[in-house]
């Protein structure tokens, strides 16, 4: 058996995306690895602007928040981290988003009482050196260790159409275009 990985995007729409990504270890190695490709969520933009297709022309930047998150972590010895990607080819540049441990839980960072994200701090200060991808790493897993991630996340309407594109005269119009 080889290390299993998962990825299922559960909704993906103009506004959020939710994603779960799943593990299972075999015992032959950890775990680091970019596991969402944000520019390959729906309603990139690409460079000149317009809705992304075929993954083509991508910026070098796409701005996510992640609002919240449910966990399943199974390593007896270790535990899991997720981290924003850094610059392609420079693992150094990673940046730790939260580090998990055994047990489930639920964090719920934006709620309607209490709007919060947790956002790619290298993104708003040097966009040069992130992507916005969201990686996984582990530390100490074994043999039949595993994980279940559930990631929420708000898209960025700088990165990501929410309507202004596909839709320009409602986008401006608002409500009112909608009849």
């Amino acid at each position: 058996m080889a290390n299993e990985y998962t990825l299922q995007k559960l909704q993906d729409t103009q506004d959020k995306a939710v994603v779960k990504l799943t593990a299972t270890f075999d015992g032959t190695g950890q775990e680091d690895q970019t596991r969402i490709d944000v520019s390959g969520l729906q309603y990139s933009l690409n460079t000149s602007g317009i809705i992304m297709s075929g993954n083509t022309d991508t910026r070098s930047l796409y701005q996510t928040y992640v609002t919240a998150f449910i966990y399943d972590v199974n390593i007896a010895n270790g535990y899991l981290v997720l981290e924003w990607a850094g610059s392609v080819g420079d693992p150094g540049a990673n940046t730790t988003m939260y580090t998990l441990h055994s047990g489930q839980h639920t964090v719920m960072l934006d709620d309607m009482r209490y709007p919060a994200t947790i956002t790619n701090p290298v993104a708003e200060a040097d966009s040069a050196n992130t992507t916005g991808d969201i990686r996984c790493r582990t530390v100490g897993a074994s043999a039949n260790d595993s994980y279940t991630v559930v990631l929420y996340m708000k898209k960025d309407a700088r990165d990501y159409d929410k309507g202004q594109t596909a839709d320009p005269v409602a986008f401006n119009r608002g409500p009112a275009a909608w009849s």
